[in-house]
């Protein structure tokens, strides 16, 4: 039985509960591709993949992968696109184009699915900082205590 005052004698470590341990969410400031020291004025919000949130988009794109082989057959090039801007699009939780001359044509756009994947496929840099700030996974768990 564990000490009563959460020590371990053997290793001087407090215990923790693992379960404690799990990804927040972050804010990603998006920057100029050409200058990562320049700012644009838009941070967006994103959750972890692992995150539960997830699990509903990424079953549906095994599911549908799933289905594929069976019939032998693979997604095509823009099925994979489309996959990925789902995945992408589903991490997201909000923006914010705080800049005052951030804007997309002449417009702070809405959050909304068709304005990010109107922006992914006009500006694949605006999308390839996403995807990057997503694969980070241990940025995700900057915030949990570690003890």
């Amino acid at each position: 039985m564990p000490p009563a005052n959460n020590f371990n004698r053997k290793t001087k470590a407090r215990q923790m509960d693992i379960a404690n341990i799990v990804p927040t969410e972050k804010t990603v400031e998006i920057r100029h591709p050409a200058d990562e020291n320049l700012p644009l004025g838009i941070r967006v919000s994103v959750m972890s993949a692992t995150d539960p949130r997830m699990k509903g988009i990424k079953r549906a794109v095994q599911d549908a992968k799933l289905r594929l082989d069976a019939r032998n057959k693979h997604f095509k090039a823009d099925e994979l696109e489309t996959n990925l801007h789902n995945m992408v699009f589903a991490a997201m939780t909000e923006w914010d184009w705080y800049g005052e001359n951030a804007n997309f044509e002449g417009e702070k756009p809405e959050f909304n699915k068709a304005n990010v994947f109107k922006i992914f496929a006009k500006l694949e840099w605006f999308l390839d900082q996403l995807i990057e700030a997503i694969q980070d996974e241990k940025s995700f768990f900057q915030n949990s205590k570690a003890i």
